[in-house]
């Protein structure tokens, strides 16, 4: 009964020790941020994207002017709404016009109604400084 309890120990820690060595190399949310941040195009959204499965995991792939894709991850924009997603997903469709400037958290976006709209991402950066 010991060894079975040490042997399910080592495994659940080593588990544990994976999960947060393999998470905790690939994101990042201080460059995340930043990179969200120093982004730049002017395109169409060609998709909303959704997995509830992972963390909520969303976002919008965008083909810029010039053809090429952007995947915009919102999963951790803190302005989000009532389903927790973000505000910019909720607000944007297929087809859309998106513009994001360099150096900018702000993204105006033009949809059905044909008008232009400013919508803010939020992000904390108090965790980013040193």
């Amino acid at each position: 009964m010991i060894r079975v309890s040490g042997i399910a120990g080592t495994i659940i820690f080593g588990s544990l020790l994976g999960y947060s060595i393999f998470f905790g190399k690939i994101f990042n949310y201080c460059e995340h941020v930043l990179e969200i941040q120093s982004i730049e195009f002017s395109g169409l959204v060609t998709e909303k994207f959704h997995q509830a499965w992972n963390r909520n995991y969303h976002g919008l792939k965008i083909i810029d002017d010039n053809g090429e894709i952007i995947y915009l991850n919102l999963t951790n924009d803190l302005n989000f709404g009532k389903n927790g997603r973000s505000i910019l997903w909720e607000n944007l469709s297929q087809g859309d016009s998106i513009i994001k400037e360099s150096g900018e958290l702000g993204v105006r976006f033009k949809n059905h109604d044909q008008s232009w709209k400013m919508q803010k991402l939020k992000y904390d950066l108090t965790q980013c400084k040193n």
